[in-house]
């Protein structure tokens, strides 16, 4: 079980069969030129397993532009999630930890309200986090349940919103003075585009927009 190393020892529980939870483990060490002796004594304990499950809350537009709302179409979202053993150490959860299928109670079953607004990964990313595709316009609850600890915990109201589309024009012009009976060529005006929220919206010609003066 022991493997003595330079300045350290190494010890495996996993290669003595007999090793169960609560066993201790002794340590001698003694050195014959100088005399010196040291004990010491370590429990083996259970391997960590998920014990708690908490949602803090979820992101969008991870890595991308900013956006003021969780459109359709955003594949970048992840569900919050923070975990901790039977130990009260923090725990990140895997795709070991997760069953689909709903049968095994040790493990996390997660259950979306619309599957039509909402896509859940089954495998969490690398920081533990569950990532979440906006599908189409609406709302959604995630559950998680871990049948083994009786935890249920749900998130807070996920909405995706609508793909933001131009909806309305507002004229700013023109930029120069225009004054009677003094052509001097085209005149510029500035526009500016919103989108159904209100927020400001880019365009061009692929738009469709017809102009009259």
């Amino acid at each position: 079980m022991c493997t003595p190393e330079f300045g350290s020892i190494t010890i495996n529980p996993a290669e003595d069969p007999d090793a169960e939870v609560g066993d201790m483990i002794y340590i001698f060490v003694y050195d014959p030129i100088s005399q010196l002796q040291v004990t010491g004594v370590i429990e083996l304990y259970e391997a960590p397993y998920l014990a708690g499950i908490e949602i803090v809350g979820y992101e969008w537009n991870i890595g991308t532009e900013d956006a003021p709302r969780f459109y359709e179409g955003d594949m970048t979202a992840i569900l919050d999630v923070e975990c901790v053993d039977q130990y009260g150490e923090p725990y990140e959860l895997t795709a070991a930890d997760i069953d689909p299928g709903w049968a095994d109670p040790e493990k996390v079953h997660v259950l979306n309200a619309n599957d039509a607004v909402l896509d859940v990964s089954d495998a969490p990313n690398g920081d533990g986090d569950l990532e979440i595709d906006g599908l189409s316009p609406g709302t959604s609850i995630i559950t998680l349940v871990l049948p083994s600890e009786s935890i249920i915990v749900q998130s807070e109201m996920i909405q995706v919103w609508a793909t933001p589309e131009l909806t309305s024009l507002t004229v700013i012009g023109p930029i120069d003075p225009l004054y009677q009976y003094d052509w001097a060529g085209p005149v510029d005006f500035l526009m500016e585009g919103f989108d159904q929220y209100g927020e400001p919206h880019d365009f061009d010609g692929g738009d469709n927009i017809d102009f009259t003066i």
